[in-house]
């Protein structure tokens, strides 16, 4: 099933960090990683905005599953409309610059039924 990921473009979400507020296009997200207590938005032009809040806040803040930014896992958010492949064996997913992430056990079922369509 190919989903409509167009309304991303004029959706955006305003990110307030140390005084600085940035303002980002859904589109321009590509995936959203924590590491090390730091969360760190990777965009589709290859730049990173670094920022203190937690993936949980984040996700509940701009309700991203609504807007089809879903986690797969404890420490990362994708964007589903650079989603390239997803193996449900091998647990992974591979997004459009061909890197992988792992989908964690508990999300897979999650995953299953924003991507599956069943064959009428």
């Amino acid at each position: 099933m190919i989903k409509d990921y167009r309304f991303q473009k004029n959706e955006k979400i305003i990110l307030y960090e140390k005084g600085k507020i940035s303002q980002i296009s859904l589109n321009d997200i590509f995936y959203i990683k924590t590491e090390a207590g730091i969360t760190i938005i990777h965009k589709t032009n290859k730049q990173k905005i670094i920022i203190s809040k937690n993936l949980k806040i984040l996700e509940v803040e701009y309700n991203f599953e609504e807007k089809s930014l879903i986690r797969i896992n404890r420490n990362e958010i994708i964007n589903c409309a650079y989603v390239k492949e997803i193996s449900f064996n091998k647990k992974e997913i591979i997004l459009e610059n061909d890197e992988k992430h792992k989908i964690s056990r508990n999300n897979c079922k999650k995953i299953k039924s924003i991507f599956y369509q069943k064959k009428s």
